[in-house]
């Protein structure tokens, strides 16, 4: 196989796993805040999405220096089987959520693990896919929750490389022998007849490439190794850029809930307020 069709064949299969990951994404609009007693009422539609197939909703709740709380106790249109479509809604209630909460917070809605505790990076991180592959998807993503963990793309592309030069240094060049005969015609003044000088010249060249496992194998683990690392690096700077969106959407320039204990007889409880 000529290396310009090996570069080509990996250069599509590269574009088709990146682009295949950017179809259908899911999203959430017309997301609205509102305070019902201790509860938080949200009331959001989820679009672009695969009919007949269910995505994991969650709730985040998010101060002004971003940091995070999962709320507990919330009921409706949240979990693993929430379908597409219009007039979605998730009630939290707070009284009965054991979480302390005194600030300013204001609501994210996640899909499918899209921005969850742990998965705040930057696309800065593709910088440490970039040292090794795979390290960089601990910083964007929530490792747990994903089906192609970071130390699969680790394996691969290193075990692939590392194959690479395997199949480098056990490559040979068959070595050919043989021989020349040259013949030429000599006069001899002794006997005034011609006669014949017969030469022999032994050589050996190179023939055919004998592979370690199969043709081309170490440019084909070469490529595939660096095609899956990569991958890796720009799905870190996608995520990362992913990520930094959110922090920066106009979901954080929503509405949000303020919330301040104060004591009463019977214990503690929690004032909500909605802030505009």
């Amino acid at each position: 196989m000529d290396n310009k069709y090996l570069s080509l064949i990996l250069f599509f299969l590269m574009v088709s796993t990146v682009s295949n990951g950017q179809k259908g994404r899911p999203f959430v609009t017309k997301v609205d805040l509102n305070i019902n007693g201790d509860r938080v009422i949200v009331d959001y539609d989820l679009c672009n999405t695969v009919q007949g197939r269910s995505y994991h909703i969650d709730l985040l709740m998010i101060d002004e220096r971003f940091n995070l709380i999962h709320p507990d106790t919330v009921c409706r249109d949240i979990g693993p089987e929430v379908y597409g479509g219009e007039g979605k809604q998730m009630i939290w209630d707070v009284r009965k959520d054991p979480k302390v909460l005194r600030g300013n917070y204001k609501p994210a809605i996640m899909i499918n693990g899209i921005w969850e505790s742990g998965a705040k990076g930057g696309p800065a991180n593709a910088f440490l896919s970039v040292l090794f592959p795979g390290l960089g998807d601990y910083y964007v993503s929530n490792v747990r929750k994903r089906k192609i963990k970071p130390w699969y793309i680790s394996l691969a592309s290193a075990g692939l490389i590392g194959l690479s030069f395997t199949a480098g240094n056990n490559r040979q060049k068959e070595t050919v022998y043989s021989s020349q005969i040259n013949k030429r015609w000599e006069w001899d003044p002794n006997t005034s007849h011609w006669f014949v000088v017969t030469e022999v010249h032994d050589f050996t060249y190179e023939g055919e490439t004998l592979y370690w496992l199969f043709p081309y194998d170490q440019e084909i683990f070469l490529g595939a190794g660096a095609a899956i690392w990569l991958a890796d690096i720009i799905y870190v700077w996608a995520k990362g850029g992913q990520n930094e969106k959110i922090r920066k959407s106009k979901l954080l320039n929503m509405p949000g809930v303020q919330a301040n204990m104060y004591a009463h007889p019977s214990g503690a409880g929690v004032r909500l307020t909605l802030r505009l």
